[in-house]
């Protein structure tokens, strides 16, 4: 989609009935610029109604899956967003997004290796199967950066890993490898780097 070097770009490609999104902004661990959350959207509305999909695959390139929402780079040098900009986006972006991912009616697996933060966490924990490397990290930065949990992160969690595991991820900032986010349910599996590719 959009390839402007310092937005990021949402690649896509099909493998047979397969539909390959990457998230490529390596340089900043694939964290989501307003215009690749955009694109994200549009590609899975539009693969919602493609009859020739049987399955969604998401990654990241390089080293990480997704260091979450970029929303720093909103801020210019003309000055700061106006005053609650992010409360009128995110329930049309970040919140779509992830809405998306979990009701589209296409399995949707998830490749996860390095971090996984915020809303990149988020997206992973509502695909239908997510697949990390033991070493991964599953990360909720929310009590860190000051910010009310959003994208799902609240729906997602208890549901997933019980209210308990919830708090110690949203409250008290836990970040969670692979191998436990494996363990406690919240991805489907965590395996050795080198059996990342066939696994997913």
């Amino acid at each position: 989609m959009r390839d402007d070097a310092d937005a990021g770009a949402v690649r896509q490609d099909r493998d047979g009935t397969v539909l390959r999104i990457t998230l490529d902004r390596p340089d900043r661990r694939n964290s989501l610029s307003h215009s690749m959350i955009d694109d994200l959207v549009g590609i899975l509305t539009k693969a919602a109604t493609d009859d020739s999909l049987r399955a969604v695959c998401l990654t990241g390139a390089g080293a990480d899956f997704c260091a979450g929402a970029d929303w720093v780079a909103t801020n210019s040098d003309a000055g700061r967003p106006r005053t609650g900009d992010l409360t009128r986006r995110i329930p049309h972006t970040a919140n779509r997004l992830v809405e998306l991912v979990a009701t589209i009616q296409l399995p949707v697996v998830c490749r996860l290796r390095g971090w996984a933060v915020g809303l990149g966490a988020n997206v992973a924990l509502a695909a239908d199967f997510t697949v990390a490397t033991s070493d991964a990290t599953v990360w909720e930065p929310f009590i860190e950066r000051g910010f009310t949990p959003d994208s799902g992160a609240t729906w997602l969690l208890p549901r997933l890993a019980g209210v308990s595991r919830a708090k110690r991820m949203l409250l008290l900032g836990e970040q969670v490898s692979g191998s436990e986010a494996a363990q406690w349910g919240l991805i489907h599996d965590a395996v050795a780097d080198d059996e990342l590719d066939t696994a997913t």
